[in-house]
């Protein structure tokens, strides 16, 4: 039985060392048996043709060697909804921390950076986040260890009641944008170096509408990324972060709408030779409306928000789904 043994010997190839002889010698009396059965059924002996096609029956050698291993996981299903949570939690976590360093470094040193620097550095932030907790958790699962704090768990630690569950991504959307904007509007994140060193510099600033709303934007979005940060951990919605998330709404709409009807958005901030002044005031009003229309976009999708959350609040109608 010359390819039986063939088999046998490819089987054992992909077999643990301490079960090596035990499994084989255990198929070998599988495979005989089949062989046996097939001589007793018909006249003559059996053939090379009978063997092959009684182990191509039994399956290729490493999937049979596969049967026989233990089930391993890089991380099974035990550990898999504890990681996939760490995972999110960190992941936001590792957000908040990038944009509150960011600020902090950004305002006491007066570094800067550009916004495809800036995506590098969240990217690169989150990798590693991933690569972290995953390598705990893989860890853990090879060690045959198992956390035992959900074993330990009390129904009197169960949170407040909850109004909804909350749609991560949209909470996560809002999340970066606020981040990014607070880096944007404290002249952390510069926006013109995207532009290259040849291009001289537009002679357009900020115009008046923008005075005296350094501070209060500020507070708005640094409580609303405070807000979302805290939402996105719990992961529901609650009577009071729903309170809060109506009234940040409100302070970003009426912020845009005030800014919007405040006043030139833009001025020249130097007066360039006479064959620009056309080229400059049509570039000005370009800007000016497409900085109005960026305003109340953003305020129409805070209302939204803002509405959302409201019928959150609500009551729910018998009889009709929320």
């Amino acid at each position: 039985m010359e390819w039986v043994s063939r088999y046998l010997d490819q089987v054992g190839q992909y077999l643990p060392e301490d079960k090596r002889v035990e499994v084989t010698t255990e198929l070998r009396e599988a495979i005989e048996g089949e062989l046996e059965g097939l001589a007793e059924s018909r006249p003559g002996p059996v053939t090379e043709a009978d063997e092959k096609a009684v182990l191509e029956r039994f399956g290729h050698p490493l999937k049979v060697a596969r049967d026989y291993h233990p089930l391993r996981y890089l991380i099974g299903p035990t550990l898999y909804p504890s990681w996939w949570q760490t995972v999110k939690q960190v992941a936001v976590l590792v957000l908040a921390i990038q944009v509150v360093a960011g600020l902090v470094v950004g305002l006491s040193t007066g570094w800067r950076i550009g916004a495809f620097d800036l995506l590098g550095l969240f990217i690169n932030g989150q990798f590693w986040a991933f690569a972290v907790v995953t390598g705990v958790y893989i860890a853990i699962e090879f060690s045959g260890e198992r956390p035992n704090h959900l074993d330990q768990w009390r129904a009197e630690r169960l949170p407040a009641a909850s109004v909804a569950p909350i749609r991560r991504g949209d909470v996560l959307t809002n999340l970066f944008s606020e981040g990014v904007f607070l880096l944007w509007w404290n002249d952390v994140l510069v926006l013109s170096r995207w532009l290259p060193d040849s291009i001289p510099a537009f002679p357009l600033q900020a115009g008046p509408a923008w005075d005296g709303w350094f501070w209060p934007l500020n507070i708005v979005f640094g409580l609303a990324f405070a807000l979302h940060l805290w939402v996105l951990m719990r992961g529901v919605w609650q009577r009071p972060t729903l309170w809060a998330e109506i009234a940040t709404g409100l302070g970003v709409i009426v912020a845009a709408i005030a800014i919007c009807i405040a006043g030139d958005l833009v001025v020249v901030r130097e007066l360039p030779a006479d064959s620009a002044l056309q080229v400059l005031g049509r570039a000005e009003l370009f800007i000016e409306r497409t900085l109005k229309i960026a305003l109340l976009v953003v305020a129409g999708f805070t209302a939204w928000d803002v509405w959302k959350a409201w019928r959150l609040l609500l009551p729910p109608t018998p009889g009709l789904r929320t």
